[in-house]
């Protein structure tokens, strides 16, 4: 949230979704935070110490499919382990998410498509 502030960005919300998130705990946190009005992007910023990237790509994948027909544009930071192909499989989606590893790179593309 402080770089968020920092680049000029305000947070609608922030949501928390713990170390052992389920595919469930994803479509009701999903379903959660895309159910605020003010939200204009989603930023999701994950590091998969142990859980490997592309479980995480496809299990986010999997929730915006059950949740989102949105046109909400999402930025999603994953980094950690296998997380280059995590990225792969997100950017391979069709879904309106933008991929990037760097997180001060991520913010600011957040707060740019915020104001779009």
């Amino acid at each position: 949230m402080d770089a968020i502030a920092y680049y000029g960005g305000t947070c609608a919300n922030f949501l928390d979704a713990g170390g052992k998130a389920t595919k469930d705990t994803m479509v009701n946190a999903l379903r959660l935070v895309l159910s605020d009005e003010r939200v204009k992007v989603l930023f999701i910023n994950i590091y998969g110490g142990i859980i490997r990237g592309p479980v995480v790509a496809e299990a986010l994948i999997d929730a915006l499919k059950k949740i989102s027909k949105s046109k909400i544009p999402l930025v999603v930071r994953l980094e950690g382990t296998d997380s280059a192909e995590g990225h792969k499989i997100l950017e391979g989606s069709g879904l309106p998410i933008h991929s990037i590893s760097d997180f001060s790179e991520a913010v600011q593309k957040a707060v740019a498509l915020s104001r779009t």
